[in-house]
C-alpha cells in the first residue's frame, strides 16, 4: 500500500465562467418539465385505478 503524503491544498477558481440562459432555453425547460409532470400524473392515475393502487390512492396528492 502506498504511504500517504501531504499534497498542497487545491485552490478553487475565483469565478466560474458561464453563459447567460436565454429565454428560449427557459421556455424549453419549462415545457419539458410540464410534459414530464403530465406523464407522471397520467401514470399515477392509471395506477390508482388498479387493485394494487388502492392504498396509493388514499395517500396520493397528485389528483
Amino acid at each position: 500500500m502506498d504511504e500517504p503524503h501531504e499534497d498542497l491544498p487545491a485552490q478553487a477558481p475565483l469565478a466560474l465562467l458561464w453563459q447567460p440562459i436565454t429565454k428560449l432555453e427557459i421556455q424549453r425547460s419549462l415545457k419539458a418539465a410540464k410534459d414530464l409532470l403530465h406523464l407522471a400524473e397520467t401514470a399515477c392515475r392509471r395506477y390508482c385505478e388498479t387493485p394494487q393502487g388502492l392504498h396509493h390512492r388514499d395517500l396520493c396528492r397528485i389528483h
